[in-house]
């Protein structure tokens, strides 16, 4: 759901760079309004989408509350902050593109809150789930992170990231974790593997550094939300990472355009070596990890 999310919003954010007007004066307000619309038309259809493919089937219920703290293992929570971080990094770039200049960091960590929470409100009529305070919290950590690091570094030192494997586990609930890929992507949290990758290494002096060290957290087993839930045998347990990544914000390039693209999709870690941990299997070598 949130990844669905996130990718349209992405291809609205390199549409309006391509935006050419004559008048600069003129230039300035229309790509201000074309901002505005953009992103209000984002997340009416955005939220039109989600509703029909994720909520169509469930029962609707009045508005309540839900404490989710102990489901997943904290893998919901740490997506929340992911996709939060992101939609905020994203939308500061289309901000920034339409001339708001200073404003543009907190017009991106706000509307990177505003709209990963106002996800809690379909969440809050739907009967199998409700209004999570823990969710809202996430979020706001996410767009605060965000903010913070480019008001205090003017660059994102710290990035979150998202990549995904197939876990096999939807098979066995596919109504909870998806019954084809399409779904397994968005629902199944084994499969799913969120990052904190640190830039730390440059080829030369001339280049920033853009080679990073990368922390994974990903959970496997888990075919219910809550662990106390789950049959002893399918063993649901969290999975640490270490690993490497790149931070393609920082290549070298004078291409504009590529420079974007690779801008836009620098939420996905890219495959790399890794180190696994976990409770069962101790620490195992992974060859080529994603």
């Amino acid at each position: 759901m949130k990844v669905i999310a996130f990718l349209g919003f992405v291809v609205i954010s390199i549409q309006l760079d391509g935006q050419v007007i004559d008048s600069l004066e003129r230039q300035s307000k229309v790509k201000r309004m074309l901002s505005v619309s953009a992103t209000g038309l984002f997340t009416i259809g955005s939220y039109a989408i989600l509703n029909e493919v994720w909520y169509e089937d469930f029962e609707r219920v009045n508005f309540h509350f839900f404490d989710d703290f102990q489901e997943w293992n904290g893998m919901d929570k740490v997506g929340h902050l992911t996709t939060a971080y992101s939609i905020s990094e994203r939308s500061c770039e289309l901000f920034e593109k339409s001339e708001w200049s200073s404003k543009s960091p907190y017009l991106g960590a706000s509307f990177g809150f505003v709209y990963t929470s106002l996800l809690e409100c379909l969440d809050a009529y739907s009967a199998d789930w409700g209004f999570s305070m823990y969710d809202l919290g996430s979020n706001f950590i996410g767009a605060g992170v965000y903010l913070f690091q480019e008001k205090k570094f003017n660059s994102q030192p710290i990035r979150f990231k998202w990549s995904y494997s197939k876990s096999g586990l939807a098979e066995t609930a596919t109504n909870l974790l998806g019954s084809n890929v399409y779904e397994s992507l968005l629902k199944d949290y084994n499969g799913q593997t969120y990052w904190a990758s640190v830039a730390f290494m440059r080829i030369n002096s001339r280049h920033e550094r853009w080679i990073c060290a990368s922390l994974g957290y990903s959970i496997d087993g888990f075919i219910r939300a809550r662990a106390q839930d789950i049959d002893s045998g399918f063993n649901p347990r969290s999975q640490y990472y270490l690993s490497l990544d790149i931070d393609w914000s920082r290549i070298p390039t004078k291409n504009k355009h590529l420079k974007n693209v690779l801008k836009a999709f620098n939420f996905i870690k890219i495959p790399f070596p890794a180190l696994q941990w976990d409770k069962k299997k101790g620490v195992i070598f992974r060859p080529l990890y994603f």
